[in-house]
């Protein structure tokens, strides 16, 4: 075989394995970490097409997806006298300032209200208008039936777990977040960018 010709597969043996990308045993199955590695894929996959479900239920009401996932956080949230944009912006994981321009535009849109807080001066209290609870009404059974499609096969047992689990990932998330964000910058500190 000529010094400088290609391998063929057959010739060049078996493929050396990839370094570990966790090291937790509790995720790890005979020493593998191919579960854990197909799960993160998933949930990839699962996270790249669960902003097309907002999206469509926004075109739905004629507002953009952002504006539709405020409106519902807002829907669930709101306690008899509303919900603040601080109390509302924590439960969305979202800055305050972005809530606060969305709900300007659904209040523009008439389907939220706002007051001032009776409990802050400087505060305002966010409720849906009685044709934002009309839409989310006239949305129900399109957005039910996609979200029953979304959870077929999922038993009551396993949808249970899976809340349990996805409000521990949540939190996890935004640690891992941090950490990403820390080591990126040492990287970077220590290539002298």
């Amino acid at each position: 075989m000529p010094v400088n010709a290609a391998r063929r597969p057959s010739d060049a043996g078996p493929a050396p394995a990839p370094p570990l990308s966790v090291t937790r045993p509790a995720l790890l199955v005979g020493g593998s970490d191919r579960t854990f590695r197909d799960l993160i894929w998933s949930l990839l996959i699962v996270a790249n097409r669960l902003p097309r479900y907002p999206e469509a239920f926004g075109r739905f009401l004629g507002i953009s997806g952002a504006m539709y996932t405020v409106l519902i956080a807002a829907a669930h949230t709101q306690g008899p006298g509303g919900v603040g944009i601080r109390a509302l912006a924590d439960y969305m994981h979202l800055p305050p300032p972005h809530i606060t321009t969305t709900v300007g535009k659904l209040v523009d849109e008439g389907f939220l209200a706002k007051r001032p807080n009776p409990n802050d001066g400087r505060g305002v209290l966010i409720s849906l208008t009685a044709a934002g609870a009309a839409a989310l009404r006239r949305l129900a059974p399109f957005q039910s039936e996609v979200n029953n499609v979304l959870f077929e096969g999922i038993g009551r047992e396993d949808f249970h777990a899976l809340a349990r689990l996805m409000e521990t990932m949540v939190g996890n998330s935004a640690r891992a977040l941090a950490r990403v964000e820390t080591l990126d910058r040492a990287r970077r500190a220590g290539k002298g960018e």
